[in-house]
């Protein structure tokens, strides 16, 4: 008799320190939750990471094989401008102004 409530004594002890293990410890639920949310956090970021990789090598394909293109792209960069063309610079607040008038 006295072993085996010394049994189910055991067993108590070793179900209390598996709950403990399970959602007190840094190994348990909580350190699955977060590593799960974190996966999720990664896989959203790789996805970015390669959607962004897409865009610039479908740029780099374009600037590769279009002219046109290429030609816009430096010339909206660089403020490059054709031989007979005149190309006015107006400062970012002067351009901030007029839109919130405009938006008023």
């Amino acid at each position: 008799m006295v072993l085996r409530h010394l049994f189910l004594l055991l067993l108590a002890g070793g179900n209390i320190f598996l709950l403990f293990l399970l959602f007190i410890s840094d190994q348990g639920v909580n350190a699955y939750l977060e590593m799960a949310q974190r996966h999720e956090r990664l896989l959203h970021s790789i996805q970015q990471t390669e959607d962004h990789s897409r865009r610039l090598s479908r740029e780099i394909r374009w600037l590769k094989s279009n002219k046109k293109y290429m030609e816009q792209v430096i010339r909206s960069k660089t403020n490059f401008v054709k031989e007979d063309e005149v190309l006015y610079l107006f400062p970012e607040t002067f351009h901030n102004a007029t839109a919130g008038e405009q938006g008023e």
